[in-house]
């Protein structure tokens, strides 16, 4: 929910996408309670907004654990070498993307699921129900038909409810959109 700002002592404060007056109004209040170590300075996401006091100090209180860590592991040895690497795409994907609304998280490697079920005890306990392991002998993306739909979203054709469709059509000069009368020509070239 925040950024860590460590050797900024002056700076930080909220997100410059978060435009509604009310929320920048509570989240100000709610910054000037963190306990900040000296020398340091925050800003809140936008996905800071709606979340509790607590759950910000214990965002900050992680985020300055992982910059402890750095600096310990920066002054141990002589450079050059690996002190930090960022998240796998996972674990990213959870922090990031992860909403209420999602009711089920599937994954088919067990080594990644390890690694999601491990993040997700750490960070976010109360949604660790959804993560489940899928294991069945048909791949993943089969059961569910997502090729198809990746497939599909990338279609040129689009059926609309009422009959009718629209084509787009991408060339070196433009892009065309055929509506209404893409029955006339379905989806082929319209020379022909």
């Amino acid at each position: 929910y925040c950024v860590l700002m460590p050797n900024t002592a002056r700076g930080g404060g909220i997100s410059r996408k978060i435009s509604n007056l009310s929320d920048r109004k509570r989240l100000k209040q709610v910054m000037a309670d963190l306990k900040l170590p000296n020398g340091m300075g925050a800003i809140v996401r936008t996905a800071g907004v709606g979340r509790s006091p607590e759950e910000l100090q214990w965002d900050l209180n992680n985020l300055v654990d992982i910059w402890n860590a750095i600096q310990q592991a920066s002054d141990s040895r002589p450079s050059p070498f690996l002190i930090y690497r960022e998240s796998t795409a996972i674990l990213r994907a959870l922090r990031d993307y992860l909403a209420d609304d999602i009711g089920e998280i599937l994954i088919d490697k067990q080594e990644v699921f390890e690694e999601a079920r491990e993040y997700m005890q750490r960070f976010m306990p109360n949604n660790l129900r959804k993560l489940k392991l899928y294991d069945d002998h048909v791949p993943l993306f089969t059961r569910y038909q997502i090729e198809s739909q990746i497939e599909s979203a990338y279609s040129h054709k689009v059926t609309l409810p009422a009959g009718g469709s629209i084509v787009i059509d991408h060339t070196e000069a433009l892009v065309s959109i055929d509506i209404n009368s893409a029955r006339s020509t379905r989806g082929t070239d319209i020379e022909t």
